[in-house]
């Protein structure tokens, strides 16, 4: 007759998490100060090789920095299907009573996907 034996194997699948990736990582803009409230002056598009909800995207802003708007960010981030978008939210005042002719103001964009770390 013939033998047989049976063995328990425990298989652990581990997710490929790959980060997205923005292209180019760096950007500058140059808004006239008459800039209407309301324009799109940005268009950010990430890519994730995730597949499935790990590769949905969420855009974020951070790290505003002028030394003439206060910190008070005169920018909103807006997102439709994986594309982000900064329009300009409010008047870029501070000029009009100064002799500047032109001021920076600086900010990271983050894009994080979905992906959720493997249990343990």
């Amino acid at each position: 007759p013939r033998c047989s034996t049976t063995a328990t194997v425990q298989v652990n699948v581990l997710s490929s998490n790959t980060p997205p990736v923005c292209e180019p990582s760096s950007l500058a803009v140059t808004l006239p100060y008459t800039t209407t409230v309301g324009s799109v002056f940005l268009e950010l598009n990430a890519v994730d090789p995730d597949m499935g909800s790990d590769g949905h995207l969420t855009y974020s802003y951070f790290n505003f920095r002028s030394p003439f708007l206060q910190n008070v960010s005169p920018f909103t981030l807006m997102e439709s299907n994986q594309t982000a978008y900064l329009q300009l939210s409010s008047a870029l005042r501070g000029l009009s009573n100064s002799s500047f002719s032109s001021y920076d103001a600086s900010l990271m964009v983050g894009v994080t996907d979905s992906a959720r770390r493997p249990r343990s």
